[in-house]
């Protein structure tokens, strides 16, 4: 942060009630403020304006492809991967940001990248597929396919209370599954309409419908 702009990042803290208050002020944009996802975004397009010259390529893909602090994008070959990959991460260093944890869905691509670039956490629990997260949801690279995990815990008889938990975890930024979600949510206005309690049972028709 410039110097003159963090007095608009002040935290006011004191260890117990009886101490004093002690003002600080954060010299970076700190992770959790809520102007973060602002100021994250708006420092990288500000940095696409001036780094377009230097990096066209790049600067495209960046401008399309980043969701918050995630940048997915693809080409059609892999010398053109590898061309940008580079482009992108000098163009964020000059920047201050450092762009880690790349994958693809060519095998050659990571191998030729160096190893601390490279995505490395699989999460291997997942039935038999291999996947990474990216925007939040689990892709497996090597089928190249994207993969939704929603949890409905189908011992106990579900309520209002519960339908509606289990919509409102489904993070879908894409909008891929827009069409199963929409249903839910007419599935939750049903419920609505027949005025449920929160926290009643519902009826043996409406949980196999559920």
């Amino acid at each position: 942060m410039h110097p003159d702009d963090r007095c608009l990042q002040g935290i006011l803290w004191s260890k117990t009630p009886n101490q004093p208050i002690i003002t600080y002020e954060l010299n970076t944009v700190t992770y959790g403020i809520a102007s973060a996802p602002f100021l994250a975004t708006r420092c990288l397009r500000q940095l696409i304006e001036d780094k377009t010259m230097n990096y066209p390529e790049a600067a495209k893909i960046k401008k399309d492809g980043f969701y918050i602090d995630d940048l997915i994008t693809g080409t059609d070959d892999v010398d053109m991967a590898l061309s940008l990959q580079r482009d992108l991460m000098e163009m964020l260093r000059k920047g201050g940001f450092t762009l880690r944890k790349c994958s693809s869905n060519h095998p050659a691509i990571p191998n030729l990248l160096p190893p601390e670039d490279v995505e490395r956490r699989l999460l291997l629990s997942f039935g038999n597929e291999d996947v990474i997260k990216a925007l939040g949801l689990l892709w497996n690279s090597t089928a190249d396919k994207l993969i939704f995990c929603v949890q409905i815990n189908q011992d106990t008889t579900p309520t209002k209370r519960s339908v509606l938990r289990a919509i409102a975890l489904i993070y879908d930024p894409l909008g891929i599954l827009s069409p199963i979600i929409i249903q839910c949510k007419m599935f939750m206005q049903q419920l609505w309409q027949i005025k449920i309690d929160w926290d009643n049972q519902l009826t043996t028709e409406l949980k196999e419908h559920w």
